[in-house]
């Protein structure tokens, strides 16, 4: 995986072939490089509380999905619920910065 400018199918690929324990430490790596971005709205008290919780399970499922695997699917489902509240709250504070703004 010398090359940087791998494209969806690629990547997908080159993970078939790495032990299960590759992409969680893929997905964990990603989730700590995006922290140091998320810090001006975790100090903002009225935004950083929604948001919190849903960025620390996005930290700790990867690593809990490489320790249990055999529980994949419920991990996936905490995951997905995760996954929308950061998601809900991005777009909320995105909204509040758009008002804030104007």
């Amino acid at each position: 995986m010398a090359d940087d400018n791998l494209n969806r199918k690629e990547l997908l690929a080159w993970l078939e072939t790495q032990p299960h324990e590759a992409p969680m430490a893929i997905a964990s790596r990603a989730v700590l490089r995006v922290m140091p971005f998320l810090f001006p709205i975790l100090q903002d008290d009225t935004k950083g509380k929604d948001i919190v919780l849903p960025l620390i399970y996005g930290m700790a499922l990867p690593r809990a999905a490489a320790i249990y695997p055999a529980r994949g699917k419920e991990l996936a489902a905490t995951a997905a619920d995760a996954a929308d509240a950061a998601a809900y709250a991005a777009a909320a504070a995105t909204a509040a910065n758009a008002a804030a703004a104007a």
